[in-house]
């Protein structure tokens, strides 16, 4: 709501990265529980490197993939 506030004062649109799936079981389908902890220590964190991705993974994500990190940056 804040965004939206803040583009009616400003008349300028704020670009924001955002995922979107068209039913909960598609987004279940794609984000495995480990990749959903993972994306939730990332949220906010802007790009990261996998490396610092593996570094705030949290305990129940026990290894940062390739393919996990990309699925993040999408």
């Amino acid at each position: 709501m804040d965004e939206f506030v803040q583009a009616w004062r400003t008349g300028k649109v704020q670009r924001s990265a955002r995922i979107g799936f068209a039913t909960p079981e598609l987004l279940w389908k794609v984000l495995s529980a480990k990749r959903w902890e993972l994306l939730k220590a990332l949220c906010g964190a802007g790009p990261v490197s996998i490396r610092e991705a593996a570094r705030r993974a949290p305990a129940k994500a026990p290894k940062v993939s390739p393919d996990a990190a990309a699925t993040i940056q999408v």
